[in-house]
């Protein structure tokens, strides 16, 4: 959104045919005439025309907009990583779209996702700027990345080991801490391998665990020996179920010590 000074750009995507034959008024206004396009040119440093979606995100009008600086709308604390994206951009030194924060009139703070590319405008050199407004994923990411968060909490305080794998291949997803303290097996070791790598419990077990998931898509109070790393037997009973984590089947489980009965 930040305006380049020339000598940032010269000699690179302004060298470009597409850029050195101008880009008349008439032909911005009809490309900003799109109701789908958050669309803006910057010329000596502020706005000289936007989009109607533009200034539907940011809430101001063209008379507001008109003169105004694009540093103005962007969050303080983006500023500075504004500035770089959009440099390295238009010496074409990046493709990928930069995401930011910007201030609305009404204070309100709108996730942007933003591309630039310089032109010449009516014979000068100006900045076109693709702008979408992208806070509706941003916000749904961070109520899934704190959703994630809330769950792990909630996993790592059961007393009782829980692992979640891969149903097919049976590899650790994730475990517990009560996991690695029961099994002897600290996290790393223990994700992305099978049962069988960490020598937990026979195949058969798990080919019995599978026949059940398979046919109820959960099981109750499996009973299952499990060997430790120190070469102890922990008897378990297995309870789980089937679900889809990152699109793939995969069996949530939680094992309940019954060693103590058995003994």
């Amino acid at each position: 959104m930040e305006q380049v000074e020339k000598h940032s750009i010269r000699g690179t995507q302004t060298d470009h045919p597409c850029h050195e034959r101008g880009w008349s008024k008439e032909f911005c206004s009809a490309l900003l005439a799109s109701p789908s396009l958050g669309i803006y040119i910057v010329q000596d440093g502020v706005f000289k025309m936007v989009s109607p979606e533009f200034k539907r995100i940011c809430g101001y009008t063209d008379e507001e907009l008109m003169g105004k600086k694009p540093s103005d709308l962007v969050h303080p604390d983006d500023l500075e990583g504004v500035r770089k994206n959009a440099v390295l951009m238009l010496k074409g030194l990046s493709h990928t779209p930069y995401e930011f924060r910007i201030i609305t009139k009404e204070g309100d703070i709108r996730w942007i996702e933003e591309k630039v590319v310089s032109i010449i405008y009516e014979g000068r050199r100006a900045s076109l700027g693709n702008f979408l407004d992208v806070t509706r994923r941003r916000n749904a990411d961070e109520e899934l990345e704190t959703a994630s968060k809330e769950v792990k909490f909630l996993f790592e305080s059961i007393p009782d080991p829980v692992t979640i794998s891969d149903l097919e291949t049976g590899r650790y997803i994730y475990v517990n801490q009560a996991f690695c303290q029961y099994t002897g097996y600290s996290k790393e070791e223990a994700l992305g391998k099978t049962p069988f790598d960490l020598n937990l419990y026979d195949k058969g077990d798990r080919d019995r665990l599978v026949k059940h998931l398979e046919k109820d898509g959960k099981v109750d109070s499996l009973e299952v020996p499990f060997r430790l790393r120190d070469g102890r037997v922990f008897h378990g009973l297995l309870s789980g179920k089937i679900f889809k984590y990152r699109s793939k089947r995969s069996l949530i489980a939680v094992v309940k010590d019954m060693t103590p009965i058995k003994e």
